[in-house]
């Protein structure tokens, strides 16, 4: 009995850029621009050319002054390139209020007792056993 198999379309890395708005003018601005006009772009496989990289995996973001480009705590991005302005990085421990944050609420007793009925009867159970290439 044959069965058909159906093709399952991966995504491709570029498929979705980072930068929805960044445009090859941009990349080619960016190609201009300090570090970027020094890289010899010759040296990079021809499956991630430097202005695709910087096409697909940079954005060009704007801040205001007093902006907060990111927090402590917060997931970041792998880099940041101040292209112009400037920017006041600060590295002691600031208040969460300061950032933007709520301290969490401190619960009361009874709010702590009445989150014994609020949970599951039962426990969250997992059985990998049935995993493939499990030796369980």
């Amino acid at each position: 009995m044959a069965e058909g198999f159906a093709s399952i379309q991966r995504p491709q890395r570029w498929d979705v850029p980072f930068g929805e708005k960044m445009t090859d003018g941009d990349a080619q601005w960016l190609l201009a621009q300090e570090p970027f006009r020094r890289m010899d772009a010759a040296r990079f496989p021809p499956a991630s050319p430097l202005a695709g990289i910087l096409r697909n995996d940079c954005r060009i973001v704007h801040h205001q002054p007093g902006d907060l480009v990111i927090r402590e705590g917060d997931y970041g991005n792998s880099a940041f390139l101040v292209l112009s302005g400037l920017l006041r990085v600060v590295l002691e421990k600031m208040p969460a209020e300061l950032l933007g944050r709520e301290r969490p609420k401190k619960r009361t007793f009874f709010q702590t007792i009445a989150q014994l009925w609020s949970n599951p009867a039962w426990p969250e159970v997992r059985d990998y056993s049935s995993a493939a290439g499990s030796n369980a």
